[in-house]
């Protein structure tokens, strides 16, 4: 439970730092699950021994977790490394005035 919270942690600290980049051109590598793990686990452990287990209840570990998973889908990249688009056009067809004066 506790990695979890951390990882949501790690994730919502991780999407700021993206968005500070991105307005300045440049952008974060996200981690990896392997990668998130060994930061959180450690963690984990240490806010165990401190931190009241009251503090960090489900309600928050939820919250914590739905942040995790949004910043995967925001940060998301295709298999070149570029940022999948969160809003693309789609196509629409427009049917073709009947007087072409009307466009």
């Amino acid at each position: 439970m506790v990695a979890g919270v951390l990882a949501g942690i790690v994730a919502i600290v991780g999407g700021w730092v993206a968005l500070r980049l991105a307005s300045r051109g440049r952008s974060l590598r996200p981690p990896t699950p392997t990668q998130l793990d060994d930061i959180t686990k450690p963690l984990g452990r240490i806010a165990v021994r401190h931190l009241p287990m009251d503090a960090l209840g489900p309600d928050f570990t939820d919250v914590l977790q739905a942040a995790a998973a949004t910043n995967a889908y925001v940060l998301e990249t295709d298999q070149d490394g570029h940022r999948k688009p969160l809003v693309s056009r789609t196509a629409v067809e427009k049917p073709l005035p009947t007087n072409p004066q009307e466009s």
